[in-house]
């Protein structure tokens, strides 16, 4: 990955929350978020 990307926070945020929660739980609330954006 570019340095450019491995240094944005919202990453290392994003990467800290898979790690924790699991991709499911991840895969599952960016569903709802694009039923809520469309």
């Amino acid at each position: 990955m570019p340095e450019s990307v491995s240094d944005n926070p919202l990453i290392r945020v994003l990467a800290a929350v898979l790690k924790q929660w699991g991709c499911q739980k991840v895969f599952l609330i960016l569903n709802i978020l694009k039923l809520k954006i469309k």
